[in-house]
């Protein structure tokens, strides 16, 4: 964030989600040192905790995991108002991100669906 844009901040509120530690906590104390009031978001209490004393009458903390849709709506009924919203905070899964789509018995694949000719020159357009 460039200067100028921290600036603007000051007495608007700023959620930071994973805001208790690493770049979130970095960003928290910048808003806070431009007159922004903050709102810590994390899954560990104790770390929300120590970050909020850090930065003073300024910070609210909540504990909210990302992965579970309950957890954050209960994490924003808290908050009054949004002018910024930062998340470092993530939760992904490896793999698949979906089921294969299941095919007849015999069915040809989508991608692959004419014969190899063996050229390399494309089709040319009907």
């Amino acid at each position: 964030m460039t200067q100028h844009s921290i600036d603007r901040l000051a007495g608007r509120s700023v959620v930071l989600i994973g805001g208790g530690s690493g770049i979130g906590l970095a960003v928290a104390r910048q808003a806070v040192a431009a007159g922004a009031r903050v709102h810590l978001g994390g899954r560990t209490e104790t770390t929300l905790q120590r970050a909020a004393a850090e930065l003073g009458d300024a910070a609210s903390w909540g504990v909210v995991d990302t992965s579970d849709d309950a957890s954050v709506a209960r994490f924003f009924e808290r908050v009054e108002a949004v002018a910024a919203l930062l998340t470092t905070a993530a939760s992904y899964t490896t793999g698949r991100s979906r089921p294969p789509r299941s095919r007849r018995p015999g069915a040809r694949s989508s991608r692959n669906s004419g014969a190899s000719t063996g050229s390399s020159t494309p089709p040319s357009p009907s």
